[in-house]
């Protein structure tokens, strides 16, 4: 199945691009070539599967929801990095007024 220059304008047109004449040329090769791939893959002969039916036997496992770290595990170390802190806390420049 070939696209028609004419069809390439129109997608750009509701894309809206602009296409040179070059580049509707090149544009008109590359759909070509990707609705050619797509009816190759349509060839596949699939064997029947019921909908509904599993493929794989994985089963995405995830952690339970919880703290993965104690709540202040590394706020000694970062707090000891900071120029400025006022107990607990990185103490930082004003930059909004009141």
């Amino acid at each position: 199945m070939a696209i028609s220059k004419d069809e390439v304008k129109k997608l750009a047109e509701l894309s809206r691009l602009e296409l040179t004449d070059a580049e509707v040329e090149k544009m008109q090769h590359d759909i070509d070539a990707v609705i050619s791939y797509v009816d190759t893959l349509q060839t596949v002969d699939l064997p029947e599967v019921p909908e509904g039916t599993i493929y794989f036997d994985e089963v995405n496992v995830m952690r339970e929801d919880g703290d993965a770290l104690p709540g202040d595990a590394f706020t000694d170390a970062l707090l000891a990095q900071a120029p400025r802190r006022q107990g607990r806390f990185v103490k930082v420049k004003k930059i909004l007024g009141s």
